[in-house]
């Protein structure tokens, strides 16, 4: 209806002609103004000790590369100013300096130069054409520091970048990274009315906010995990608070003046330990069963808001596999057949589920009902001999389908044997067993649970834990997920070095090591108790079934 009313006021046959008439008005515009401008660029030629810098004059480390025909073709036409990207030919020759800042920045990332100049190529390719963004560079040259070493070297800012290209805007207007208890600035996504346009501006605003972290922590120049911990930290709040984002986006197309569910986050975000790419495990709840038509709804359209891909992305890929029912039940419950499901229905793995799972947007009394149910049922005591053998069982299940092997000198911390995946869940099991009759007792937070039990275990449990969530997130932000570590790039082993405070990366499989062992004692020590559930033998006559309460 918008674009009639707008065809309908220019007099314009049809959207594309508008389109075409548009492209064309553009086109002139930018000529015009690189030709309002040609005079100064050609005044602004590089020089040194007077002598006028040309793409002859200058000399480049790719000249020493072997390239291909075309990486050659490509590199020829920036040492001629870019215009393959839209820039006028006027104001082409003052970017010289710019070829040779990105020449520069390709040999100190010690990458291969054929493989650097195709990603950088490409990404010139979704600049807006014109030119626009050449100007800014030119008069901006440290912004290619924020970019391109990013681009090269991160996959997960290389796909921020790709689909968000503007987030050069940010610089330019001296954006910082969110800072925790900070509000996030919603301004951008409810300036219109427009459902649509609300979801690409709130993918808009994820990719540069999460640009914008991830570049704080891959910047930084002193050693420390702590940096690590607070990327998690940042992460699992910015969530949240695009959670609430999405929320109100939700109510207002479907006209509700409250929000009717509690959405409940299971996974890295219920342990408020987000990495790069997580995606976000949540399982909705709401009060009144007369209301599962308006909640069912709700929720259906939230996902929508969150995870339907769109020009820029995504905000998060969701994942509702572990809704209290198994992956095959309801996302959406009422708090009464939550609580219900819980006590006669599920099984021991599902509750292990639910120790780092807290209420994280929402309808916040139904948020402080779920806290309580949660404590209250992973309180309640339970036959220990069921529990520790539905433990193993599904323990062993991962063993066999996710963990890597042969992983002792990868570059890997989640699925190596005794690595993050099986801390974490061996960490979910002690809390059940130490705090099964103690509900007044639950520990606030998992990284509190993880530190009182490396207090009773005499073992370095939380530091393990923050060492291996460290190494996570180098393996997230930088990829090369199973390669082998001596084969990482340079940049990529000292920015690790740095986040782990190893004097070299021959360290890092030491630790990795000495952490890996320390996991398996853990697992020893927590089955060693139950008769007959040691051996695979043994547990593949184990069948699991609904928990056995003791009252």
């Amino acid at each position: 209806e918008q674009q009639a009313k707008l065809l309908d006021l220019l007099s314009i046959d049809g959207w594309r002609n508008f389109e075409q008439q548009l492209k064309k008005h553009r086109q002139q515009v930018s000529t015009a103004f690189a030709a309002l401008f040609a005079g100064d660029a050609t005044s602004e030629q590089p020089s040194i000790n007077g002598v006028q810098q040309t793409s002859e004059t200058v000399s480049f480390y790719w000249q020493q590369a072997n390239l291909s025909e075309h990486a050659q073709q490509v590199v020829s036409l920036w040492r001629e100013g870019f215009v393959n990207y839209g820039v006028h030919e006027s104001y082409a020759r003052s970017l010289v300096p710019l070829a040779k800042k990105l020449d520069e920045i390709i040999y100190k990332s010690q990458l291969d130069t054929e493989e650097a100049i195709k990603q950088i190529d490409a990404f010139f390719h979704r600049l807006p054409p014109g030119g626009q963004y050449f100007r800014l560079l030119k008069e901006h040259p440290s912004l290619l520091e924020k970019l391109v070493p990013p681009l090269l070297l991160s996959p997960a800012m290389q796909v921020l970048l790709s689909q968000s290209p503007h987030i050069i805007d940010c610089f330019l207007e001296g954006a910082q990274a969110l800072q925790l208890d900070q509000p996030l600035n919603k301004s951008v996504v409810f300036y219109t009315d427009d459902f649509e346009l609300r979801l690409e501006n709130l993918r808009r605003v994820a990719n540069e906010e999460l640009y914008l972290l991830y570049l704080e922590y891959f910047e930084k120049k002193d050693k420390g995990q702590s940096s690590a911990r607070q990327l998690e930290a940042k992460l699992s709040y910015l969530a949240q608070r695009l959670l609430d984002i999405a929320l109100q986006v939700t109510a207002d197309e479907l006209g509700v003046k409250t929000i009717p569910i509690a959405v409940i986050g299971f996974g890295k975000l219920g342990m408020g330990a987000m990495m790069p790419n997580s995606d976000l495990d949540l399982v909705f709840i709401f009060d009144d069963i007369k209301n599962i038509k308006l909640a069912s709804q709700f929720t259906s359209k939230l996902s929508t808001v969150l995870s339907v891909p769109m020009k820029q992305g995504r905000v998060y890929e969701l994942d509702t596999r572990l809704r209290p029912s198994g992956k095959s039940g309801a996302a959406t419950m009422s708090i009464e057949s939550f609580e219900l499901h819980q006590v006669e229905q599920a099984y021991n793995w599902s509750h292990l589920a639910l120790v780092p799972a807290q209420f994280v947007a929402g309808d916040a009394k139904l948020g402080a009902r779920f806290e309580q149910i949660k404590q209250a049922i992973l309180s309640r005591p339970r036959d220990i001999s069921q529990y520790k053998k539905d433990c193993l069982k599904m323990l062993l299940r991962i063993d066999k389908q996710r963990t890597v092997q042969e992983s002792a000198n990868r570059f890997i911390s989640k699925l190596r044997p005794g690595g993050l995946g099986e801390l974490e869940y061996l960490i979910c099991c002690y809390a059940i067993l130490q705090y099964k009759d103690k509900p007044k007792e639950w520990p606030e937070s998992f990284d509190m649970i993880a530190a009182l039990l490396g207090e009773q275990e005499k073992l370095a449990i939380g530091e393990a834990l923050v060492f291996m969530r460290s190494l996570q997130i180098e393996v997230r932000l930088f990829g090369h997920e199973s390669a082998l570590i001596d084969d990482l790039p340079s940049a990529v082993k000292q920015h690790v070095c740095l986040t782990l405070e190893l004097d070299n990366i021959e360290q890092l499989e030491q630790k990795m090591q000495a952490y890996t062992q320390m996991t398996s004692e853990l697992r020893q020590r927590f089955f060693q108790s139950v008769a007959g559930a040691i051996g695979q033998d043994d547990m593949a006559q184990w069948l699991e079934k609904s928990v056995q309460w003791l009252e």
